[in-house]
């Protein structure tokens, strides 16, 4: 199983992941850098939930325990992410050191906002999602125009069912989304 290194200086160091691309399983290796100093990277935002780790993501030849919520999303942003590096929290801090997570925790405000982006990672897509996404092309398309009705087509309730997701329920996406560039 995947064994993290320790970091120089957990209070001004980060560690960033490189996920590859071309294989159909998750594979990735970790890498620490002096957060002033980092390469362009996007951090994902998603809901960790409470299931534990079933899944494995291959880091650096080693097998590192996720759950089947992360590696999705990792599936989904790997080959759309516009930089090689991604800073996702449950895997670039070692989860079992509460002192790396009690230097590491403080610095996720300088990290979300020197990230260039920060995907968001509801969860898979259902035809209500489908629903909801598309009503809100059209709230902005309406407020562009300043003009028409706010709801098109569905309901009401597939946006209720689209901000139920697990994702809006944390008080961190304030910090995640906020800050974002």
């Amino acid at each position: 199983s995947y064994q993290y290194s320790l970091l120089p200086d957990p209070k001004t160091y980060i560690r960033l992941l490189k996920l590859t691309a071309e294989v159909e399983e998750i594979v990735g290796s970790l890498e620490a850098f002096l957060v002033s100093e980092a390469p362009e990277f996007c951090a994902l935002s998603y809901a960790w939930g409470d299931d534990p780790p079933t899944s494995v993501l291959i880091c650096d030849s080693a097998r590192l325990p996720v759950t089947e919520h992360l590696l999705s999303g990792m599936k989904r942003v790997r080959n759309c992410n516009p930089t090689p590096w991604i800073w996702i929290d449950a895997i670039c801090i070692s989860q079992k050191d509460d002192e790396e997570k009690a230097d590491q925790i403080p610095l996720m405000e300088k990290i979300y906002s020197l990230a260039k982006h920060v995907l968001v990672y509801l969860g898979e897509a259902t035809r209500e999602t489908e629903e909801a996404l598309d009503q809100l092309e059209h709230i902005r398309d309406c407020i562009q125009k300043v003009n028409g009705p706010i709801f098109r087509g569905g309901s009401s309730f597939t946006l209720a069912d689209f901000y139920c997701r697990s994702w809006f329920q944390r008080l961190w996406i304030l910090q995640e989304v906020i800050l974002a560039k």
